[in-house]
Formats: C-alpha cells, structure tokens, sequence
C-alpha cells in the first residue's frame, strides 16, 4: 500500500508545474471545537463551536492535490480543533518559513473563528485588529492579531516563496436582521477590548509584496455557515470557492475565480462581500502563480485499486465534482468506465462499461469525458404555525398599532428598507430580533406591549414577518412532491428563500424572500431577485393564490440553475473565448462592476489569450441570454435563423481580439436599477428551441404587492426549474457555462 501511494502521488505531481524542481507545501488549519465538553465562557467574551470548518479544510485539500498537484504529504500539514493552539499554529508558521526554499509553492488555508482586538497603539482609525481565533482561548490564550501575522506572512514572501493564504472567517457584523429566525452559524466571536498596546508598523502588507490573499468577508462583516447540497456544513465561502475551482480549468488566473466566488456566494443569497488582496501579477496569473502551460490541461483521475470489473476505486471524489454516472476514459480510448458511486470527497467506485479490465492498472489516469451535472434545487423554509388564518390577522392588527408610533417607521418591504427590529413567530410563539443580534420571546398570544419592551433606541424601522397560517405550507409542500426543482428545508440558514407575511393595506400578504438581505446590502445586490411579489390570502379559496406563490419558487429555481450551473472543468478551457459588454461610445469592456443609466452596450465574445493554446480549434454553438432584478430572462444570441457557430475569422482568416454577438449597440441601460446578469452557453451541437431561454420573472416592476387574481443531454436546458430533471443530467465534457454580472447604476 506504502508503495502504491507513493506512486500515485508520483503521478498526480508530474501533472503540475516542475514537479521535480518545484516543491509545494501547504498548511490546514481548521477549528470546530471552541468549547470542548464540560467547558463553560468565561470572562467578558464569549464564543461557539462551529460545524463546517473541519469538513472546509478536508475539501480544500483535496482539491488542490487534484488540480495543482499538492500531492506529497512530507510537506503538508494538517492540524484540527484543539491542535491548533496559538502556540501550534505560530510554531508551525515558523516551520515554514524554516523550512522553504525560493521558488517553493505555499498555501496557507485557515477556517475559524475570527474576531478583533482593541489596541490603542494602532494606526487604524478603529483602534482595532483583526485576528484568528485559536483553539485554547477557553484556556485564555490570546488571539493572533493580523500584525502578527503579517511579520510571518512577509518572512515567508522576503525568502522568494509563491504564497497564497485563503481565510475562512469573519471580524464583525449583524446578523440579527430582516424575517429571518435561527441566523446560520458565524465565525466570530466577542471582539477582546483589553489594550494590546502594539506599535508594531508593517512598513509594506504581505499582499503588496507577492503574496495572494482570499479572504471569506470584509473586515466590518461575517462570515456565516450554511449546508452543501448533500446537507453537510460548510463555510459559506469556502463552499463557493470550491465550487469555483471545480468548475473552473486549472489554468483560470485568480481573479477568474474570484468573480466565480463572489457569484456563487450571491446567488446563493450571502450579503458578506469576500475579499481578493495581491498585485496586480499575482491576480493575473493562477491561484498558486503556477505557469499555465505547465497546468493539466484536463481534468486526470487516478485508479488505486482495481478488484474487479465492477469494482474499481477511483482518487477522486466529490471534491473535483464527481457524480454517479461520469464518463471516464483512457488516454487511447479503449477502455470506459463509469462511476457507480462517490464515497467520499476523495474516493469514487466505478464499473468497467467497454474494454478489457484486465488491461487496467494501479496508477492508471484517466479523462472525464460525460460529465453529470448535478440537481440544485432552490431551498425554502416556510415557517409552518397552528395559527388560524384568523389568529394570524388578528395578530397582524395587534402589531399594526405600531403605525400610529411617530418614533417608529414602519416597514412594508424589507428589501428596499432595512430594519432595525423585526418581529417574527417561530416554534409556537412570538419573538423580537434587536440590532444586539438578540432574540426576545414574548409569548404565544402577545400584545402590542409586550413587544414594545425590547423596541427603543432611535431611528427605529419595524418590520413585522408573518408566519403560515395553519395549511399554508401543507399546501405549498403538496405543490412540490413532483418537482425536484424546489426543497423544502427545516432552518432558514439553509434557505435561499423563506416565505414572510406582511400586513399591507389592512391585507395579509405572502412573498418568498432572500433571508437577511435588506436595504444595507443595496451596493451588494444578488444576482438573484431579492423577493418574489407579495400575494393576498384571505385564508379561503387561496388555492389559485396558493399556485402562483409555488410557480414564483419555480421560476427562482429557473434562475438559480442558471446562475448555479457547473460546466465540466474542462469546458471552458476547450473554447478559450469569454463574454463581454462593449461600451458603444467609448469602447471599453466591461465584465463585472457598474453600468450607468443613459449608455449604450453591445455584447461581444473576446479572446481568452492565455487559454487560446489549450483550445483544439473545435467550434461551438453560442447563446446568450440575461436574467435581470427581477427574474426575467431575454435571450440576446442565437435564436432561430441566427449564424451563431462560433469562431467566426476575420478577412484574414484570423480569430479577431472581439467578435460582435448581435447588432451594435444592443441595449441602453435605464431605470430601475439592480443586478443584471448575462449568460454564455456553448455547446457543440445546437438547441433545437433556444426559445426556452426566455421566461417572466418573478416580481414586477409596479407596487410591489399583487391583488387576488427521448431524452438528449441538450434537454438539461431545456427543462431546467421544470423539476423533471432526476438525479443527474449526463452531458459531454465539451460544453462550457459563464456568467457576467454588473449592476446598473444612475448616473
């Protein structure tokens, strides 16, 4: 087995840059366990264990040996819960800088508790560092200020290592916010206010010096949990970041990756803005400034153990994006095999489905050449009551006595106003949310009173959730026991969207809405529609009512497939070629940021120059359609009729730096404003009804409430959000996915 490993590590390390002159090291760290049982806070902070911190670092790890070759286990080193104390993880910083030699590779990958320091020798305004959290704070040690780090990070980049750190963790921020109830986990603890007294002056950060920095949220924000799509927690971040590496070729530059984060992490519905911190070079080049043409320019798996024909365990998991039914092949095409099972993040089993088995090896690499592209269904949390339609109102009206109070603003949509208290019924009672990030309970049956005690202070906005009334998520959850499109989940942390009450015009109202998103996040909107329109329930004959509040949460897993979907890996390598906007009067390109209100743009497929080498000159079948604030989808390119197989070569027969998708200029940004999304499909066959890319949105652009009123791989498409897709849909690895993002702005 010894000699099996080591031959395995042998082969994945040839994949990558310089194996043999190159060395990569890298450092885990990863703490679930603050409060080891039995242990109680003490002093004047206090903290909690987390969930997903451990399983972040286990994925991590295993996907950057798949894809970058951090194979040989001599030089990496993992540490959990209570190993990683203060003295532990400095101790092993140090290591490392022992340790390296120029040229070395290093990653350093850190999921945790964050949180600050007061320090009244600090050159920042705030007086406050930021810190890592180490396992024996309940012991009382200290945490590890950002300074202190920063005169390691720097020994490390001043000895010529390539050094890139990914943080998991948060500093500050609220979650008490908004119709959500239970908040999802966040990694931050009580900020330390007993003086450091640390003059330390870091002449130049690590990140102006070479160094790479991924961090999970803003110093001034947090950074949640929340659950994979198999139920397993994770930090949000990192769930997004892994999904990025999966779906993105080896050779994407950091930046790359960094819009595929901060997408995923917003269509997701999490308001923490991740952070990307190094020069300009560094986010230019790969995540670990490895040299492109020295990266694999396709996604290899290796066999470890092949007991029989129809079991054959396979280096590769869940964590490169593996799936029951993939498609690999040999290098000469002769022998297939087909995953029957993913067993763990690193470890699939597979069936021989054409050749001879007994011509496979230990060792052996192969190809993903069918991907599956895994269900994502839209997740919902419908806070279920006993309460008649008549308590419901009757409580509505209570709580509506708070109109008449001049010191408080009443909020009718969260996502325009941001609240400051909320009030919201959950597990049989009512309960006010408070800006300390409190929840105060206030009974079953309350009066206006009773909540009026937890809410004073200045500048007050009230926002008052409604819950179900008895049957309504009975008769939402019936809507979805044949579509798979829609999940029903227990927790609003694990939700994209919870459904809220309002009380509007004397009527109670129901919208499914983004938990925790409000008016504060407005310069980071979602990709996704923030809320659906409110429907009226009179709580009889709503079944009609009922049907278009379910058909909202369809459409929203309509989107979110889009927004959501993972190419093959390999895709979007294969077709080196990405989408732009091109400004009509000035020509600039634009592929993330603001657009301004009165311009003018037209779409463009642009040259991916770094890639171009990978490409095998195959063309494609080009679409492009966006998804705008509110849900609705307008295909762009190729319809019917449209010449749309891409590349098209100039007079010269050359590939042109641009290639016009459509007439020029193509749309004018006007009001209102939000977050417009534009997706490139390519495929190497054509949709047979590219028609199916267009669809109505979700909320329309008026008050804002409504009255009462043969199976081929290119069906994927097709019936994305129809709920007819079953496990998996098989496809090709010859397809790519890839979204632009901006945000129209006034002027």
């Amino acid at each position: 087995m010894k000699r099996l490993t080591k031959f395995l590590s042998l082969c994945l390390l040839l994949l990558s840059m310089n194996a043999q002159a190159v060395t990569k090291r890298a450092l885990f760290m990863a703490i679930d366990i603050y409060k080891p049982d039995g242990v109680e806070n003490t002093g004047s902070r206090s903290w909690s264990n987390l969930e997903g911190c451990v399983n972040d670092a286990e994925q991590v790890k295993a996907l950057v040996a798949a894809k970058y070759g951090f194979t040989d286990n001599k030089y990496i080193t993992f540490i959990k819960n209570q190993e990683c104390t203060r003295a532990r993880i400095i101790a092993e910083l140090n290591k490392l800088i022992d340790q390296s030699e120029r040229g070395d590779i290093v990653f350093i990958y850190y999921a945790g508790h964050g949180s600050q320091v007061y320090n009244s020798m600090s050159e920042e305004a705030d007086k406050m560092d930021e810190t890592m959290v180490p396992a024996d704070i309940w012991k009382g040690a200290k945490d590890i200020r950002d300074k202190e780090l920063a005169l390691l990070f720097n020994k490390l980049v001043a000895k010529g290592v390539v050094l890139t750190i990914v943080y998991d963790s948060c500093h500050s921020g609220s979650v008490g916010r908004g119709p959500t109830v239970n908040p999802s986990k966040v990694r931050k603890i009580d900020d330390d206010m007993e003086d450091a007294k640390d003059a330390t002056h870091i002449d130049i950060a690590p990140e102006d010096q070479g160094a790479l920095i991924f961090s999970a949220a803003q110093d001034v924000e947090c950074a949640s949990e929340q659950q994979d799509e198999n139920g397993t927690p994770h930090g949000a971040f990192t769930i997004a970041f892994c999904k990025a590496l999966q779906t993105l070729p080896a050779t994407a530059s950091a930046t790359e990756i960094f819009t595929s984060v901060r997408a995923i992490m917003k269509y997701n519905g999490k308001t923490q803005e991740p952070v990307l911190a190094g020069n300009d070079t560094r986010k230019a080049n790969t995540l670990f400034g490895i040299d492109r043409g020295s990266l694999p320019k396709t996604t290899l798996i290796a066999i470890t153990t092949p007991e029989s024909a129809d079991k054959i365990t396979l280096q590769g998991g869940t964590a490169i994006g593996l799936a029951p039914n993939c498609v690999l092949t040999n290098a000469d095409k002769t022998i297939e095999i087909t995953i029957t099972e993913v067993n763990s993040i690193t470890k699939s089993t597979a069936k021989v489905t054409k050749g001879d088995f007994k011509l496979i090896k230990p060792g052996d690499l192969y190809n993903v050449t069918q991907w599956v592209v895994a269900e994502n269904a839209l997740t919902v949390y419908i806070p279920a009551s006993s309460l008649t339609y008549a308590q419901v109102k009757a409580a509505a009206e209570e709580f509506s006595k708070f109109k008449s109070d001049t010191k408080i603003e009443w909020i009718i949509d969260p996502s325009k106003v941001s609240a400051t208290h909320s009030i919201f019924f959950n597990d049989g009672q009512w309960y006010v949310g408070t800006p300390d990030n409190k929840i105060h309970a206030i009974g079953a049956n309350p009066k206006m009173h009773d909540a009026k005690k937890f809410i004073s202070g200045t500048n007050i906005k009230l926002y008052v959730s409604l819950p179900a009334y008895n049957g309504l998520k009975a008769a939402l959850e019936q809507r979805y026991t044949s579509n798979t499109a829609v999940k029903v989940v227990s927790s609003p942390s694990n939700a994209n969207y919870c459904l809220t009450g309002r009380v509007y015009e004397n009527q109670v109202q129901y919208s499914f809405i983004m938990p925790g998103i409000n008016a504060t996040d407005s310069a980071y909107l979602s990709t996704m529609p923030i809320r659906t329109d409110f429907i009226e329930m009179n709580g009889s004959n709503d079944s009609l009512y009922i049907d278009t509040l379910a058909d909202y949460t369809f459409r929203l897993a309509k989107i979110k497939i889009w927004l959501a979907l993972s190419g093959p890996a390999d895709g979007a390598s294969n077709f080196p070629f990405y989408l732009a906007l091109k400004n009509s009067k000035t020509n600039q390109i634009v592929t993330a940021g603001n657009v301004i209100d009165g311009e003018t743009y037209g779409l463009v497929l642009a040259v991916d120059k770094d890639n171009k080498a990978n490409w095998d000159g195959a063309k494609r079948y080009v679409y492009v359609f966006s998804i705008d604030a509110d849900g609705n989808t307008k295909l762009y390119y190729g319809g019917k009729g449209v010449e749309n197989k891409m590349p098209r070569l100039d007079d010269n027969n050359n590939i042109p730096d641009y290639i016009p998708l459509g007439r020029q200029p193509l749309f004018r940004v006007t009001a209102p404003y939000g977050v417009d999304t534009y997706v490139i499909l390519t495929t190497d066959e054509p949709i047979t009804n590219p028609e199916m890319l267009e669809s109505s949105g979700v909320r329309s652009r008026g008050p804002g409430s409504e009255k009462r009123g043969k199976k081929t791989w290119t069906d994927m498409f097709q019936n994305a959000g129809s709920g007819a897709r079953g496990a998996g849909d098989i496809a090709p690895t010859n397809w790519s996915v890839v979204r632009v993002s901006v945000r129209s702005v006034a002027k």
